[in-house]
Formats: C-alpha cells, structure tokens, sequence
C-alpha cells in the first residue's frame, strides 16, 4: 500500500469513528430521555405522589406504562416530527447554495426522496390534526401560521442563525419543543378509562382498574389520587364513564367527525 493511499483513508478512518460514536452518544441520549418521559408520565398519573406511582408500576406493569405513554405523545410528536421535516426542506436547499442568493444554486434533489419526506409531513400533520386535543388547538394554529413564515423569511433566519444570535433562537425553540412533549406527558389523562364501581361491602367509587384477577381488584380512585385494594367477589357494578372535560378530544369527537366514524362519548362521570 502506498503513503498516498495511506494518507487518503487516515482521515476517512477518523471521519468513521467520529460518527459511529456519535451514534453510541445519540442513543444513550434518546435513552435516557425516554426513561425519564415515562417516569415523568407516571408520576403525573399518580398526581406526583411516589408511592401512587409504585402502586401503578406494581399492578399495571411496565409495559402498559410505556404504551399509555407513548399514546399520551402521539400529537406532541406528529406536530414535531412534521415541524422537523419542513424546516429541513425549507432550509436544505438555501444552505447548499448558501445565504447569500448570488452563491450559486443549489444541487437538484432526488424527485423520490422529495416526494416522500413530503408524504411523511402531510401524514404526520394529519396524524396530529386528528389526535391533538382542542385545548392544545392554539399551540397547532402556531406551528401552522410559524412554517410558512420561516420559508417566506428562511434566508433572513439562516443569516441570524449563523450569527451571534443564533445559538440563542436554537435554545428558545429546543425549549418551546420540550415544553410541548412535557405538557402531552404531564397534562394528558391516565390511559385506563375511568369507571364506576359499586360494591356489595362498601361505598361505590369513581376511579381506574389498574389490575383485576382471582385475588382481588386494585382501584386507583380519581379523587384524591390514591390506591384501594378490594377482596374478590366485592365488585357487584361497573361502568365506564368520561373524567375529562369536553375540549380533551379531539376533532374526532365532534361533528361531523364523530357521525362519520360512530365516535362514542360516555356519560361524564
């Protein structure tokens, strides 16, 4: 092998390296930021009592947890995720060319690769369209009116961006991101349904089946947000009910959504 060829692949060798770790890096990083949004989740179910929160782990399991989180993050993620996707676009083609508009044009895109990161926008917009509660609905119109902003603006940004000022707009928006994902984890509603259960030896409750077998049935009661356990044979009654106010649901939940699809609303409870 000659010094030349030696010397050529040193650097792509580094280059290698580099990425694999920050591939290791990035992992970790992802997580270890799971972790916490599931832990974050089930502490807000339990009202951020610990030892609700065992109470849950220990009869729901750790699978359920997870499941019900990862459903709390569905809207968070699809506005996110297509928020990404569309910057991306915006701002691929001016970086290639560069801010300044005399650089040169930028290189052609795959026409493929075009039209599937569009399809996966428009999909992961609907997604969101469909799933976001209408509480969150202001948050949703700012994503939507913010986009076409960036890429009528999207040179003056990059400009700023790679400016003094830039690693200050990248954190505020990384912030207003976070903040998105921890309201869906802290303010979404537990991911049992909420029932009324009566009983043949004691009150009737309002609350949530967190396991229910031979040995007895495990309640977390909606208010206050505690753990009761009852013997077998002690449920007589059971229904479910609705405990979240009407602007929780999304636009599948109201006309002409919920005729087309048979949307059903139990009664509040």
């Amino acid at each position: 092998m000659s010094t030349e060829s030696r010397v050529v692949r040193e650097p792509e060798r580094r280059r290698s390296g580099t990425s694999s770790s920050n591939l290791h890096i990035g992992a970790l990083i992802f997580g270890a930021a799971s972790t916490i949004l599931v832990a974050l989740r089930l502490l807000s179910v339990a009202r951020f009592n610990p030892e609700t929160a065992y109470g849950i782990l220990q009869a729901s399991g750790t699978a359920t947890v997870l499941i019900g989180t990862v459903i709390s993050l569905i809207p968070s993620i699809a506005i996110i995720s297509a928020s990404c996707l569309a910057l991306m676009q915006i701002f691929k083609g001016i970086r290639a060319a560069g801010p300044d508009p005399e650089a040169g044009a930028a290189p052609e895109a795959d026409p493929i690769i075009n039209f599937a990161i569009w399809a996966s926008i428009f999909i992961l917009a609907l997604i969101a369209l469909f799933t976001t509660p209408l509480r969150y609905a202001p948050a949703t119109v700012a994503v939507v009116v913010f986009i076409p902003i960036v890429g009528i603006l999207r040179r003056r940004i990059l400009k700023h961006l790679n400016g003094a000022g830039g690693l200050v707009t990248a954190t505020v928006a990384a912030l207003l991101a976070a903040s998105l994902v921890m309201t869906g984890v802290v303010f979404g509603p537990p991911w049992m349904p909420a029932e009324r259960l009566t009983f043949n030896n004691a009150q009737p409750v309002t609350g949530y089946i967190l396991a229910q077998n031979s040995s007895g049935l495990t309640v977390m009661l909606i208010r206050p947000r505690k753990i009761r356990y009852y013997g077998p044979n002690a449920l007589t009654g059971q229904y479910v009910c609705s405990d979240v106010p009407a602007n929780d649901f999304s636009l599948m939940a109201f006309s002409p959504f919920s005729k087309i699809l048979g949307f059903y609303r139990y009664v509040h409870c």
